[in-house]
């Protein structure tokens, strides 16, 4: 896959593992995932996909939706929003 030749937004993720590196024994193919990618240099979150270093994807419960598990990896997001 590679980088598009335009800026996209976006730098919290969760999704589903749809490809491993060959090197990756911690994750399989269908793993739903969070990642926080703020580091200047790899925004791109909004993206339909994204390829992010293994390392910085941390696995979540199997049971949960990707909406459910969208709001519970960041509730100090939402804390403040609702508190504006």
């Amino acid at each position: 896959m590679s980088k598009p030749g335009y800026l996209i937004l976006g730098s919290d993720l969760v999704g589903t593992v749809e490809m491993l590196g060959s090197l990756v024994s911690d994750l399989i193919v269908g793993d739903v995932v969070w990642a926080d990618t703020s580091n200047p240099l790899s925004y791109g979150t909004f993206a339909e996909y994204i390829v992010v270093p293994a390392s910085s994807l941390r696995k979540l419960s199997a049971d949960l939706t990707l909406e459910k598990a969208a709001y519970q990896v960041s509730p100090l997001l939402h804390i403040k929003i609702l508190s504006c």
